[in-house]
């Protein structure tokens, strides 16, 4: 179908994301002149060169052994980051100091992040295009056939005629009638598949140990990412939702994430949502905004230790209030202070379940009915527990501190819990 509706369709959707993104850059260029205080004369038009691509016949779409690309929409991409990368290299911005700087970093990294996000978004819109002009192209194909046959009857007809005709001498022939075909009202109407699209049908929700637990390497990768991005306990959401989307594209995020609606993790954030304290320790305006970051005034903040925590017990079930109550007690015992040696010490409700090697082992965890001598045959990961709980005791800990305070995080937890409506079983039962 080149040249065809198909075409232009593809052409005119690689346009409208080019211009989105081309948004982007201009928000991107606009904060790199409040920082430097200078006219950025970088000019770009992602419209016409989406406009020049098309003229040249370049590809919008194509399927190769890698997978389905859109080289019209890699070319627009990579032309975008190339000037991203010359804006970067301006002595402008390579003089600035280290909080300019830090600054500039950030919102190259997002809008990177954004960009992205529309790429991906636009694949699979070209996907789905793609899908519906196969269907069309098959109810055609159909059609074609059946045309081409009627008219082939019709010729033959008329040739035979022709045929006798010359078999017995005939001099004279008169008018011959040809049929008519009414391929008009043979056509008819393609029904293309309605409801989701077919890139999100289909999938089955993974189930099992694997499915909601990550590993201890990617949970640091998560501690690193959000503790490097919060001012103490607060980390504004739009952070948030890019550092989940770039572990998502890395596929970094559990099986049964991978599966959510994007409104879950809209959910965590009004769930998880938090005011920052004023310098009169009331709930209000930030007393971290700067000059720089007034829009943060106007943004919304979520608890990133409780984050972490959703999703570093993901797999473990959420303890009752009398198993909260004992932890609690367990942690008092050693003291108000409590050190990482202590904390790893201590017996939690979540050390079966988190130390578990096998999917049977996670649930004799939750089964009540088991043994100890059954327990005893096992062989748990206690390496695996010692370092979750690690990352959980350097999540909780309070800056300038050299332990955690054991209320601290039974209040975490007890929080976390509320976010419930009642009939979760985990963690990670708060998320899905």
């Amino acid at each position: 179908m080149e040249n065809g509706w198909e075409t232009r369709e593809k052409s005119k959707l690689i346009s409208y994301v080019a211009q989105m993104m081309e948004l982007e850059f201009e928000r991107f260029r606009s904060v790199v002149q409040i920082v430097t205080g200078w006219v950025i004369n970088l000019e770009i038009d992602l419209a016409g060169l989406c406009k020049r691509l098309d003229e040249r016949m370049t590809c919008t779409f194509e399927v190769t052994q890698d997978g389905q690309v859109s080289p019209m929409l890699d070319q627009v991409v990579s032309y975008l980051h190339g000037t991203v990368s010359q804006l970067m290299q301006d002595q402008v911005v390579k003089q600035q100091g280290s909080a300019g700087l830090v600054l500039i970093l950030k919102e190259r990294a997002n809008f990177h992040l954004k960009c992205n996000v529309l790429k991906s978004y636009a694949l699979l819109m070209l996907i789905e295009i793609n899908n519906n002009a196969e269907q069309i192209g098959e109810a055609f194909e159909d059609w074609i056939i059946t045309s081409v046959k009627s008219e082939n009857q019709i010729a033959s007809a008329v040739i035979k005629t022709l045929e006798h005709a010359v078999k017995n001498d005939v001099d004279y022939l008169d008018n011959v009638k040809v049929g008519t075909v009414d391929l008009e009202h043979s056509i008819q109407r393609v029904q293309l598949d309605e409801g989701l699209p077919k890139y999100l049908t289909g999938f089955i929700v993974p189930k099992g140990m694997d499915a909601t637990r990550l590993d201890i390497e990617t949970l640091q990768l998560i501690f690193n990412q959000l503790k490097s991005k919060a001012h103490q306990d607060l980390l504004d959401s739009q952070t948030f939702i890019s550092l989940i989307v770039s572990d998502y594209q890395s596929y970094k995020i559990p099986d049964r994430f991978r599966t959510l609606p994007f409104q879950a993790i809209l959910n965590i954030i009004s769930r998880l949502s938090q005011k920052p304290l004023t310098n009169n320790g009331e709930s209000g305006q930030s007393p971290f905004a700067s000059s720089l970051s007034m829009l943060e005034e106007r943004s919304t903040f979520v608890n990133w230790k409780k984050v972490f925590l959703l999703f570093a017990l993901a797999s473990s079930s959420l303890p009752s209030d009398s198993q909260l109550q004992t932890y609690g007690q367990e942690l008092a015992y050693y003291g108000n202070c409590i050190s990482l040696e202590d904390f790893q010490n201590a017996d939690a409700w979540f050390d079966t379940t988190e130390s578990a090697n096998t999917p049977s082992q996670m649930i004799k965890a939750t089964a009540p009915s088991v043994s100890a001598s059954e327990e005893e045959q096992e062989v748990f990961d206690t390496k695996r527990l010692k370092q979750l709980k690690k990352l959980i005791w350097q999540a909780v800990k309070r800056t300038n501190e050299e332990g955690i305070r054991a209320g601290d995080f039974v209040k975490l937890i007890r929080d976390i819990k509320t976010l419930g409506v009642g009939n979760e079983q985990t963690f990670g039962d708060l998320i899905a």
